[in-house]
């Protein structure tokens, strides 16, 4: 453990919150105690919780440089990289940490997550399973390899790994959210509603209950009773940017579309980087003619997420409306590069060559559109 007075000092700042009085301590720490490996870690901790991701790069790279093998740097440096969307750099760091120590849960985990965010889901599942094998009673390892067979459309899988892990944690209100949502996923709407009721009268005090039946409710087409859900969560975790995007949904779907735009704002200002909700925002400015701000903000969603199919399909659709067809034309050959049977992109491009009077590439897209 370090020494380094600094470095105490910079300790007490974080857990105050004081992250500007931290940074100056441990830039102190640093100057005075170059060989502190610590105080670099802690530096580049305050970095990432500032959002200064280039500057907890290079103290991190410093603090290699003094000491390759540090597992934690290696660790950090591989979180900075996913904050940063540089997955390729983030996987090259985790794979040095679990090269350091292949016990190491916390490495596996992350490996897995930055597999999982570039597509890799085979070895991300094999990460996990890693994970599982060190560390048979960490249920939040069960829990990322169970969405990921979800996400993959492996329902059974899912729920089985699910129960494995409520065996060790039954009562688990994370377990039990995804579980209900498996089972609404499989069209169980009484089993998942028994399950999101169950989380509500055992924790009334949390929004996750009443997030996850609104939801469902949601699903089942009844608008107002999601809003009840909804609202009620709001007013137990007013910070979750997923409820506030829920609810604008909802006011878009029901007219309110001033209601909408202010409650998309809301959350695009706790969650900036979203490529979905920042997708959500711009359609809803598009609808009411704040054109440039959409397109700002789609221009921000495939950039933050370049493989997200809809927001190139809508930024396609945005660009076609503004007569701007060979951007528009762009958009929407990557949205089908990304999705080969999104049929509302295929259609978006054959009018786009129509309007260039490109009909022969025209007829081609529709019949491609066929096709699929």
């Amino acid at each position: 453990m370090s020494k380094n007075q600094y470095y105490e000092e910079g300790i007490q700042a974080v857990r105050k919150g004081d992250l500007d009085q931290a940074e100056q301590c441990l830039q102190k720490a640093i100057r005075y105690f170059p060989e502190d490996i610590y105080a670099y870690n802690k530096l580049a901790f305050v970095y990432n919780e500032k959002g200064h991701f280039d500057a907890a790069v290079q103290v991190l790279q410093q603090a290699l440089k003094i000491r390759p093998n540090d597992l934690f740097s290696h660790y950090i440096l591989g979180n900075t990289y996913l904050d940063q969307g540089d997955f390729p750099k983030a996987i090259a760091e985790f794979k040095k940490a679990v090269a350091i120590d292949e016990k190491d849960v916390y490495s596996w985990n992350s490996l897995a997550l930055a597999y999982k965010l570039s597509g890799e889901f085979d070895l991300a599942l094999e990460s996990l399973d890693k994970a599982i094998f060190i560390d048979k009673d960490d249920i939040y390892n069960y829990n990322s390899k169970a969405i990921i067979l979800f996400q993959q459309g492996n329902l059974e899988d899912a729920k089985f790994v699910i129960e494995q892990a409520m065996e060790i944690e039954p009562d688990n209100h994370l377990l039990l959210v995804n579980l209900g949502e498996i089972y609404l996923r499989e069209g169980d709407v009484k089993t998942a509603k028994s399950i999101f009721g169950k989380l509500i009268a055992s924790a009334p005090e949390s929004s996750v209950g009443y997030y996850s039946m609104g939801n469902l409710e949601l699903e089942e087409d009844r608008l107002d009773q999601a809003l009840g859900y909804f609202r009620k969560a709001e007013q137990l975790d007013s910070k979750n940017w997923k409820i506030k995007a829920a609810m604008a949904s909802i006011m878009q779907e029901t007219g309110d579309s001033d209601i909408a735009l202010a409650m998309y704002e809301a959350a695009q200002i706790l969650e900036p980087n979203n490529a979905g909700l920042l997708t959500d925002l711009a359609l809803c400015q598009k609808r009411k003619g704040l054109i440039l701000k959409a397109w700002v903000h789609l221009k921000r969603a495939v950039e933050n997420e370049p493989k997200y199919a809809y927001a190139h399909y809508s930024l396609g659709r945005l660009l076609a409306e503004q007569e701007m067809y060979e951007d528009s034309e762009s958009s929407f050959l990557r949205a089908i590069e990304l999705d080969s049977e999104d049929i509302y992109a295929y259609n978006g491009l054959g009018d786009v060559y129509r309007l260039q009077d490109k009909y022969r590439e025209a007829i081609r897209g529709r019949f491609s559109c066929s096709l699929s």
